[in-house]
């Protein structure tokens, strides 16, 4: 990417849109996405526009999209259709994603004794706030 490109990020499903702009070195972050689809142009001036589609952006994960601009007429657009499965590189983090009800399952109740006594050799004294 080259530096101050404009980047608009946008939902496949809901058609909104986010516009950021690339920093000095080409480098671009648009935050608090909610997971979907999504679509990704790039455009700077005496480049052909970029326009990446379907790229997917699941739970509690980081997608790297890079626009790979082109010399020519703005009127131009290199189309990439689906970009390739994620792998997250940018840290050693695992994540999994967790679906369900807690208080569905079996045998966990949801006061706080029944919580303190799921702890192994606890001691009443270091466990009440305020002592």
């Amino acid at each position: 990417m080259v530096p101050n490109a404009k980047v608009t990020v946008k939902s496949e499903a809901t058609n909104e849109e986010r516009v950021v702009t690339t920093d000095s070195s080409g480098h671009y972050t648009v935050p608090n996405l909610l997971p979907g689809l999504y679509t990704m142009t790039a455009e700077a001036n005496g480049f052909k526009k970029f326009n990446s589609i379907h790229n997917k952006l699941e739970p509690n994960s980081t997608v790297a999209l890079d626009g790979n601009l082109t010399v020519g007429a703005t009127t131009e657009t290199i189309e990439v259709s689906s970009s390739a499965e994620v792998l997250q590189t940018e840290s050693g983090s695992v994540q999994n994603e967790v679906t369900g009800n807690a208080n569905s399952k079996p045998g966990i109740e949801r006061s706080q004794s029944d919580l303190l006594s799921a702890i192994p050799a606890r001691d009443s004294q270091q466990l009440h706030a305020g002592r």
